[in-house]
């Protein structure tokens, strides 16, 4: 039997696992989302993160969990090993002790005598207990979740069988919107889908009324039905995706189908290819889809075989997604097989979208290629792009990079930079905006930086009008900009 060796394993499952729930949740690359847009919403997601972020940390774990078991049970540095000897059984029960340990500061002494000793007796456990256990472990409304406690969690769960699921779930009906209830019913849902996912949906059809929750419950439901049967799952989406309460469930970034395409893939990845068609139109639920897809690609022939059949589509997004992945995995045979592709124009074009990709991993040697690109008269263009994807994550390393460059427009490219920056790193673009020559640009890119002050710390935007010597002119244009 494959055993933990540390807890250490914990970190190493969520960081797996995070794969999978950020497919689920954050599908769209931000660069995608006007800038205005992020700002206008910012408030309303500081209020919601919490519960997104507790199911992606759920999903994240019981993904990993189970990836890892499977492709490394004798790897130590994820934490897993086959008992071979004394000395390391030993070892294994005094680290299992430890996190035992951590986990029962959280708990109450009757649960723990009760729940968890039925689990070590292989007693049936009671599911009364077993909810209340669980409700110890992870009851505190998604702020914070010890990561032994969650592998304790699992443990309690797995040993229940389909009818203590569904009695368990009956005793949470009653409280569903209670945050403290959220996680634990999440950890409940995943168990049962294994054994009865449409049960699991009707469930939450029946019972969920924030369409929030109902998302991030369908989300894990799907997860752990995907894994075991992913062709069901495709067809029950594909079923039901037209129908106005499976749309509410799934939400808008249709959570789920990275899980199910990712199954699929697994399965016949010629076959999960030609169900992509009919993703077409549905663009967040396709880009999903080829995400976690193209996820599961390891070496040339494999993309570029993806690449060839995506490409007969008539939404060429999924060939980009592609493209973009393979990017990130392995640029060199990426920009080894562009010398492949005869026409000019589709080349430029792919180039754009294999920068946005290798960008997330690399971006100084994405940046000297995508430059190296372009013919003398547009390495200004490309040098734009790169501004513009690198700005908002590192602008100090891009400001660098510009006076690097020969062949291009050092100060338009760094009032590209400023522009770009100034809703994001509204610091650095204050600390360099003397590097203009031109004043009205300074003037243009200070009113930007005044409103993302104001929309922060109206006090530190009063300070900053005060302090520029652009004032009289911000004054004008703030009236209007106010009167709009």
């Amino acid at each position: 039997m494959v055993r933990l060796k540390n807890p250490r394993m914990y970190a190493s499952t969520i960081l797996l696992g995070l794969k999978l729930s950020l497919n689920l949740f954050c599908s769209t690359p931000i660069s995608n989302i006007a800038s205005q847009t992020i700002l206008d919403q910012s408030l309303f997601m500081k209020k919601q993160h919490s519960i997104l972020w507790i199911a992606s940390l759920v999903i994240a774990y019981f993904g990993g969990y189970n990836t890892q078991s499977l492709l490394a049970p004798n790897d130590p540095q994820l934490g897993y090993e086959q008992p071979d000897s004394p000395d390391k059984v030993n070892e294994t029960s005094v680290d299992a002790n430890k996190a035992t340990a951590i986990t029962q500061l959280t708990m109450t002494q009757k649960t723990n005598s009760t729940a968890i000793n039925s689990t070590a007796t292989n007693k049936p456990p009671v599911v009364s207990d077993v909810l209340e256990a669980l409700k110890s472990l992870l009851g505190n409304g998604g702020q914070s979740i010890d990561l032994a406690a969650l592998a304790e969690s699992y443990n309690l769960i797995k040993k229940l069988t389909e009818q203590q699921l569904i009695d368990a779930l009956t005793q949470l009906k009653g409280d569903l919107n209670n945050p403290n209830n959220l996680t634990p019913l999440l950890l409940i849902l995943s168990q049962y889908a294994q054994k009865n996912p449409q049960r699991s949906v009707e469930f939450v059809q029946d019972n969920m009324s924030s369409t929030r929750s109902k998302m991030v419950a369908m989300s894990t439901i799907i997860q752990s039905w995907a894994k075991n049967d992913p062709l069901a799952a495709y067809d029950w989406y594909m079923t039901t995706k037209d129908n106005n309460e499976s749309n509410g469930l799934l939400g808008k970034h249709a959570a789920g189908l990275s899980s199910i395409f990712q199954g699929l893939a697994k399965r016949d990845i010629n076959d999960a290819i030609e169900k992509l068609a009919d993703l077409t139109g549905d663009t967040l639920g396709l880009s999903s889809a080829v995400s976690a897809m193209t996820g599961e690609l390891t070496d040339k022939a494999e993309f570029t075989d993806f690449i060839a059949k995506t490409s007969e589509f008539d939404d060429k997004s999924a060939r980009d997604g592609a493209i973009r992945t393979w990017a990130m995995k392995n640029p060199q045979e990426m920009t080894d097989w562009f010398d492949t592709i005869d026409d000019s124009h589709d080349k430029t074009a792919l180039q754009e979208k294999a920068l946005a990709g290798w960008m997330m991993t690399d971006p100084k040697n994405a940046a000297d290629w995508y430059i190296n690109t372009a013919e003398e008269k547009n390495k200004q263009v490309n040098a734009d792009k790169i501004v513009s994807k690198w700005s908002q994550s590192n602008p100090e390393a891009t400001l660098q990079w510009i006076g690097q460059q020969a062949g291009i427009d050092a100060q338009k490219s760094t009032q590209k930079l400023l522009e770009s920056s100034a809703f994001f790193q509204p610091e650095f673009v204050n600390n360099n905006l003397e590097l203009l020559a031109n004043v009205k640009d300074k003037v243009t890119i200070s009113l930007s930086l005044y409103i993302a002050y104001d929309r922060n710390n109206k006090k530190k935007a009063a300070e900053f009008l005060k302090q520029s010597p652009y004032k009289d002119e911000l004054n004008k244009m703030i009236e209007s900009y106010k009167a709009m």
